[in-house]
């Protein structure tokens, strides 16, 4: 049986109907339940023993954010304590009876609030507000502080977890943005695609939908039109850099219009390898 084609097998960015509300209340239950069994609350940690190796978001942050965030911790100093700053952690429910000891606050003596200590070969995987942490160790370098502290908010999943349910604590955590603060164009692209199953075969509604919602949530904008009538030739060349998360900081789906009308993907001249 012959093979088909990379354009056969590829997938069009086209968004997906919107779900009943009665179903979407369905899996809404679904998770708060899940996440409600999950979170043991609030604690301090060690700043340094946050690790955001697990993030997906980590590499596709601008670096400029990281500088605004520094020079707003410069104006203000580090808010801590405020739950929008919280880093959430996920755990698995074996390293967290084996390798995370919860004791009296030593960091900030006095505070209502536990506190974690890893074994020295583990590091808690923080799922989000990478950049501000980046800045956080910055700063308090620059104060000579040995031993500087932040909050986390902690979910412990165990083995035995639906994997569902699972994926969507992380995602969900990990993909969380106030209401006034907007991802990047190319985090929205990026995602949509990996949501529609663009690099791991596997297609997540769920998520996808979340991101047509932050695409089109602008007033007056024409992005998600941009998006669905993209030539499927510029589809298959951005699909072709999916994996280099670094890039796509950059990205300006509001431009792509001017791209197709210049019609860059079209030959020039039939050449001797043409097809026809």
């Amino acid at each position: 049986m012959p093979r088909r084609s990379s354009r056969a097998q590829h997938r069009r960015t086209k968004r997906i109907d919107t779900p009943s509300q009665v179903n979407v209340e369905i899996q809404e239950r679904k998770y708060f339940e899940y996440r409600d069994t999950c979170f043991k609350g609030s604690f301090l940690v060690h700043l340094y023993d946050l690790d955001f190796g697990q993030s997906r978001n980590w590499l596709i942050e601008d670096g400029d954010n990281v500088e605004r965030l520094t020079q707003i911790l410069n104006i203000q100093g580090c808010l801590r304590l405020s739950r929008q700053f919280h880093v959430p952690v996920v755990v698995d429910a074996a390293d967290w009876c084996l390798k995370v000891i919860q004791q009296p606050p030593t960091l900030v003596p006095g505070l209502c609030m536990n506190q974690l200590e890893t074994s020295l070969d583990y590091a808690l995987p923080a799922l989000d507000h990478a950049s501000v942490i980046a800045a956080a160790r910055e700063k308090f370098k620059e104060l000579e502080v040995e031993d500087a502290w932040w909050v986390a908010d902690v979910y412990v999943v165990g083995a035995n977890s639906d994997l569902a349910l699972r994926g969507e604590l992380v995602r969900s955590l990990q993909e969380s943005f106030p209401n006034n603060q907007r991802p990047s164009d190319g985090r929205i692209y990026r995602n949509i695609r990996y949501y529609q199953g663009c690099l791991t075969g596997v297609r997540n509604q769920t998520a996808e939908q979340y991101w047509w919602a932050l695409l089109e949530s602008e007033p007056g904008s024409r992005k998600g039109d941009y998006l669905r009538t993209l030539p499927e030739s510029f589809e298959i060349a951005f699909d072709a850099l999916l994996p280099i998360t670094g890039i796509w900081a950059g990205m300006n789906i509001g431009v792509l219009h001017k791209l197709k009308a210049m019609k860059c993907d079209e030959n020039i001249f039939e050449g001797p390898f043409s097809d026809s």
